[in-house]
């Protein structure tokens, strides 16, 4: 494998393939974000051309920004810039330098980015799992229900396959074997598709001499023979669950994060791949792989697959994409416990080198000062993770960084400090090492040593805070400014220790702030979450109250609740009865407001460790509001909710969370930041504190695995399912391989941590295990001491550093004091006035802000009220994401009852013409059509009544689901006339329809009348709502808007129509029109009262641009594809005897029109 060579960001852009290795601290985000910027100046590629995929939601938020900023700021550097100026004096940035460089060019360059700017949200910046959808769904695979990585399934397969498999004998493969030991190992396995139960059978391959340093089970003694063959049942089982899992899954059309992976790597190996590979390569010039340390074998597959194979580019031709890159870091590959790979990346490092692929790495760190980088390199000089691929680089600094920055800190920018061994008893310290002689009988507590660690910590806090100082340019002799809290980060390897931690500097009085990555589901905040729905659900039960008295929600002592008489009990019982209804008439936000009304906040905070309780009470409601919707709930339901949550998973064997279910931190102000490695990674400090790294490695949890060379795939430890103890060597390959594994990422991590610090390191040290060599910090010190030394041999490192790093010992007589911090102004504050006039009409914009904008609701309810006495009126009860503004109808439904004509009428829809009116009904109809099928078949009316029954449980309603089934089913089946004619929606199937479409694209500097005015100019003959537009145009619409358009379209249905595929908007209206008329003369007064023409315009447009994006390599012709917004008035969808294209409205602009506002919303870009 090649040695990297360093990576110029200036230097003339190159084709292919690159590896690019960045260490940390070195601008691994700057590089992504300057290297599409480049592309996108320089060769003129579309932001749509651009992709990126990283490793996790925060990352990918963080990496849109910074590449759009990185834009922009290329665009405004080349404006300002002298025309001739070719070499700017005002920058040393390598990307600006050379966008700066072609004066000839510099124009086509600033429109290249500045279109990227106005099309940023076109280009494909996501995780892993959001380019996964995207590609399935380019595969024409269903990508429209929920990700549900649910594993209860799991469970309760493997303990029907036992039950079926050995319930008659009671005989498993062995005694030890227990479901929760093959649940664990069957998830294991469906989170690793790549992987192998490892098995001994002479079928796969054991016999071969030297694969596992022996000869075959005929070598085995007999007791081992019966281990090999129960091992080989025990795989075999495993892999026959696993495949009951998938068919299950896919039955229950039930997709986990997991199977997108899996779903989308054989889909690219599968039939339909030259043709989904082919559009992904016509789609994207540009493809940059972030985190791909992080990777595993799959989504490396996928993207070799995809990008990669038979590209010609490779070799120096023509092809798409332009380059792939894959930028990470090996040394901080830590998350192995999520699958991520370090074979994966060097398997794609390779496939680099032996095809004309280029490796480089990144040569500055613009973290660190020149003196902590100095003092790393003495650590870690020529130090392998694991692996002799993965070795340590050494850096230069930035020439920002030469100096350090910071003072009155101690001497030496890297600090090791060294506890005693006064705990050691007598004859256990070797004499020459000065470290604890190996063996477990010599294995003395560590308690002592870390509470007298934390406690040191603490004073070297309190000491920073009060007199070291930050400097921004230390050789100007400024005097810089203190050390605030938010300036240190306390990195630990547990949760544990974190909570250990910020107990002993809250009582020192330093304010602090915990990271944790363990779930919110195993924290305090759930269990009281668990009382609380229980009660909820049963507020009868005197059992279940008197348990959550002792809750935070409501704060009752012990005594209290002993005392408590049934006057206080039966009051009690009240309060959650109305807590309940709370929840089933508003939902969690209504359940939550009553709560914070009856005191929960209070209480809380004033509990030690209020503010880390809080965070978690809320993380916990935040992630049942996105399963609820937020939508009205049964407490029953909520508690289901929750425990669909708790079977999502709490920690892993390790102690860390999914990203979903991590802790959050529980303050942002200014803290001192004690946070986990894996919750570091990423982040710096300018004083890093690590006071808990001398640790033995933790026993290992869970199932072990490690990677087989000679396969080339990685290995499940099957042997460790049966409990057993064996000394033979074929038994012990996975366990030997998954220890090596775990002590190389144990100093991956160790490196993760110490590369925070920008300014200063301080780590804490003893040699008082019983073996040094196992705890990671132990290995580094040995290796930087060198031959013959110990870990316990710090003077010599020190003395070996020129003066990098200082040794100190940890005294047992630490005195702390408690910390004042800066007290707060008394001085009274005063209200800032702006320095320019703020802008007030740059902001989110949606039909429905449009058009309330421009006239006020009591002007609407006015007209409402003016027609009611007219007998005409359309009252709005259909609601969307653009509905916001929908007038309360209840109040006047009193008024419509005696003028809807509920007779036998055939031109009405008579399930829901007497149907409920309001934003609640509009809401149920509207979720019922984006879930059900449309097509015919014999069970579609019982599904649609469980689907509305389903719905009408949170939302209580005055018609019965069978009713509103037939309803929905005569929707369906109603004639929709206009360009389709006789076709009904029964006649388009899931694979030509998508539900709920959100889009949100650049709005221009105007007044929403010129959008009408163009509508006039453009379509002066034949428009229906001519008049509407008219009066819009002259005033009734003039509203000045500017910034974003975003909206929610119901349907994008497509049919083909005289051999052509056509696209239309459909929107779902549940208004109830004065006597149940819904001719052509009816809903053209509906459409014009509600301003829905605008609503179909913007939607139209809307429509016309994705189709622009998505079907541009293949033709598309607007003029003749695009057929305009059908609005479907359900009460007047009589169903299949009726008369065509009864109650549905049909605005089909000329595509002249849909042109001209296109391009009147985003001025200066190009259609």
């Amino acid at each position: 494998m090649s040695t990297p060579q360093l990576f110029d960001l200036g230097a003339p852009l190159d084709t292919g393939l690159l590896v690019l290795e960045a260490s940390a601290g070195t601008g691994k985000t700057f590089a992504v974000a300057g290297l599409a910027t480049r592309w996108i100046a320089e060769r003129g590629i579309k932001a749509s051309e651009l992709c990126i995929v990283t490793f996790s939601t925060a990352a990918t938020a963080e990496l849109r920004k910074r590449v759009r900023d990185r834009i922009v700021e290329a665009a405004e550097f080349l404006e300002e810039l002298a025309p001739n100026d070719t070499a700017p004096d005002s920058t040393t940035d390598s990307v600006l330098v050379a966008l700066a460089s072609n004066i000839g060019e510099r124009g086509n360059r600033i429109a290249n980015l500045r279109l990227a700017v106005a099309d940023f949200d076109a280009a494909t910046i996501s995780t892993i799992h959001g380019f996964c959808n995207r590609v399935l769904a380019s595969g024409g695979e269903s990508v429209d229900g929920a990700i549900n990585d649910d594993n209860s399934d799991i469970t309760e397969l493997v303990v029907d396959e036992l039950i079926r498999r050995y319930g008659s004998t009671g005989k498993l493969p062995s005694n030890n074997l227990t479901v929760k030991k093959l649940v664990a190992v069957v998830n294991l396995r469906v989170k690793m598709p790549h992987a192998q139960m490892w098995k001994l059978s002479r079928t796969e391959g054991a016999k071969k001499p030297g694969l596992y340093g022996w000869g075959g089970k005929s070598d085995l003694t007999p007791a081992q023979f019966e281990q090999a063959n129960a091992m080989d049942e025990i795989a075999l089982l495993v892999d026959e669950l696993v495949a009951l899992v998938h068919a299950r899954r896919v039955v229950n059309r039930v997709r986990t994060y997991d199977s997108l992976l899996t779903d989308t790597q054989l889909l690219l190996s599968g039939p339909k791949a030259p043709v989904v590979i082919d559009g992904l390569r016509s789609w994207y010039r540009v493809v940059l792989l972030d985190e791909f340390q992080d990777t595993d074998r799959v989504q490396w597959d996928i993207f070799e697959r995809a990008f990669v194979r038979d590209n010609p580019v490779l070799s120096g031709g023509t092809g798409r994409p332009d380059v792939i890159g894959l930028v990470g870091d090996p040394k901080q590959s830590i998350y192995r416990f999520r699958s991520a790979e370090l074979s994966a990346y060097l398997t794609a490092r390779k496939y680099a080198d032996d095809n004309g692929g280029t490796t480089a790495t990144l040569g500055i760190n613009w973290r660190s000062d020149k003196a902590v980088l100095t003092g790393l390199d003495h650590l870690f000089h020529d130090y392998s993770f694991g692996d002799a691929r993965v070795a340590f680089q050494s850096v230069e600094p930035s020439p920002d960084h030469n100096e350090a920055r910071i003072s009155n800190a101690g001497e030496c920018a890297v600090e090791i400090r060294c506890l005693p061994f006064s705990d050691v008893p007598a004859g256990l310290v070797d004499a020459k090492s000065g470290h604890v002689k190996r063996g477990k009988e010599n294995k003395i507590p560590n308690a002592p040593l870390v509470d007298l660690a934390i406690k040191d910590l603490v004073g070297q806090v309190l000491s920073l805070l009060s007199s070291a100082r930050l400097h921004d340019k230390p050789d100007s002799g400024e005097e810089g400014r203190e050390v605030d809290p938010s300036d240190i980060g306390i990195i630990v390897r547990s949760n544990r220790h974190a909570d250990l931690i910020a107990d002993a500097l809250a009582e020192a009085g330093v304010p602090c702030a915990r990271s944790a990555s363990d779930s919110v589901l195993n924290s305090a905040a759930a269990e009281q979450w668990r009382v609380l729905l229980e009660a909820l659900e049963r507020p009868a039960s005197e059992a279940r109250i008197r348990s959550l008295c002792h809750t935070w929600f409501i704060g009752d002592d012990l005594a209290s609740i002993a005392a408590m008489t049934d006057t206080q009990l039966e009051a009690t019982i009240e309060t959650v009865r109305n807590w309940a209804q709370s929840l089933v008439d508003g939902g969690l936000p209504s359940l939550m407001a009553t709560l914070r009304r009856a005191g929960l906040l209070e209480r809380v905070l004033s509990l030690p460790g209020g503010e880390r309780d809080l965070t978690d009470l809320d993380h916990i409601v935040e992630l049942m509001q996105s399963l609820t919707g937020g939508r009205p709930t049964a407490a029953s339901a909520l508690r289901a909710v929750f425990a669909e949550l708790s079977n999502m998973g709490g920690a892993d064997d390790d102690g860390v969370a999914s990203e979903l279910l991590a802790r959050r931190i529980d303050r942002d102000d200014d803290t001192v930041k004690i946070m986990t490695v894996h919750k570091a990674k990423g982040l710096e400090f300018s004083i890093v504190l690590c006071p808990l790294l001398w640790g033995a490695l933790p026993n290992r949890q869970g199932t072990g695995h490690a990677h087989d060379e000679s396969r080339d795939t990685r290995l499940i430890d099957t042997f460790q399912l049966l409990g057993a103890n064996s000394r033979g060597v074929p038994f012990q390959l996975v366990e030997k391989s998954d220890k090596a594994e775990r002590l190389a990422e144990s100093d991956r991590m160790l490196y993760v941590a110490l590369t925070r610090a920008k300014h200063r390191l301080v780590v804490w040290w003893t040699a008082a295990d019983n073996d040094s060599y196992s705890v990671a910090l132990g290995r580094v010190m040995s290796h930087a001491i060198g031959a013959g030394g110990s870990p316990a041999d710090v003077t010599v490192l020190a003395e070996r550093s020129n003066g990098s790093i200082a040794r100190r010992e940890v005294t047992e007589n630490v005195v702390l004091a408690s910390w004042s911090g800066t007290k707060p102004s008394s001085e009274v504050l005063a209200v800032s006035s702006a320095p320019f006039p703020m802008p007030t009409r740059w902001k989110s914009w949606s039909f429905s802000s449009i058009s309330s904008g421009a006239s006020s609701r009591s002007e609407q309810l006015a007209v409402v009220e003016d027609a009611l006495l007219a007998d005409d009126v359309e009252i709005r009860g259909g609601v969307g994401d653009d509905h916001d503004d929908a007038i309360d109808v209840e109040v006047v439904n009193a008024a419509l009852a005696d003028t809807v004509d509920t007779s036998t009428d055939t031109t009405v829809n008579r399930s829901l013409v007497d149907a409920p009116a309001g934003t609640a009904f509009g809401l149920l109809v509207h979720e019922v059509f984006e879930v059900i099928d449309f097509t015919p078949r014999d069970d579609r009316t019982e599904s649609v009544t469980t689907i509305c029954a389903q719905n009408l449980n949170y939302r209580p309603m005055t018609i019965e689901p069978g009713v509103l089934a037939s309803g929905i089913d005569r929707a369906l089946s109603s004639p929709l006339g206009g360009p389709v004619g006789t076709l009904a929606l029964e006649s388009i199937d899931n694979d030509h329809r998508l539900n709920e479409l959100r889009f949100e694209f650049p709005l221009g500097a105007i007044n929403a009348a010129q959008i009408a005015q163009t509508v006039v100019d453009a379509w002066p003959e034949g428009n229906p709502l001519h008049n509407w537009f008219v009066r819009a145009s002259e005033g009734a619409l003039s509203i000045n808007v500017e910034g974003m358009l975003n909206g929610s379209i119901d349907l994008i249905a497509s049919t083909e129509l005289d051999g052509i595929d056509t696209y239309w908007v459909a929107d779902y209206k549940t208004n109830r029109l004065t006597n149940s008329v819904y001719d052509s003369e009816s809903l053209t007064r509906a459409m014009e009262h509600h301003g829905y023409g605008l609503q179909a315009l913007l939607y139209t447009v809307a429509l016309h641009r994705y189709l622009r994006w998505r079907l541009a390599s293949k033709g598309y012709d607007p003029a003749t594809q695009l057929r305009g917004a059908a609005y479907l008035f359900v009460r007047g969808m009589a169903g299949s005897k009726g008369p065509e294209g009864h109650g549905v409205f049909w605005w089909q602009p000329p595509f002249a029109v849909i042109e001209a506002v296109d391009q009147l919303l985003a001025p200066g870009v190009s259609p």
